[in-house]
């Protein structure tokens, strides 16, 4: 994606590939979720399964479980994607370098009382 480094195309083309970037790569991490869920309901982990089906609020349940694996992981795998995009750094942009000065470290007594 040339976009992404400024080494080429317009704003245009950069904006639809950072929405095309971030959406992808969120319903790749939801479908994880899905999985992540499913595995966790197939193996019974801690009994969740039983307690889900004999619950008369099974469908609400459900939605909770997946709905927070979906998100959680959506939001892992989009993060990740956008930190790990290549990055050019060109060097300060403006404004004039200031030499950063250390702080000045000494001890300092500190008032004990005797017992």
């Amino acid at each position: 994606m040339t976009g992404w480094t400024g080494t080429g195309g317009n704003g245009k083309h950069r904006e639809k590939s950072v929405v095309r970037l971030v959406v992808m790569n969120w319903i790749l991490g939801a479908m994880v979720g899905v999985i992540c869920g499913a595995v966790m309901l197939g193996f019974d982990i801690g009994g969740v399964r039983g307690l889900l089906f004999g619950s008369d609020q099974m469908w609400a349940g459900l939605v909770l479980l997946f709905g927070g694996f979906m998100t959680t992981f959506g939001g892992v795998v989009c993060a990740t994607a956008i930190m790990t995009v290549p990055y050019e750094d060109k060097g300060p942009r403006g404004g004039r370098l200031v030499p950063v000065e250390k702080p000045a470290l000494r001890l300092a007594p500190v008032p004990v009382r005797r017992r």
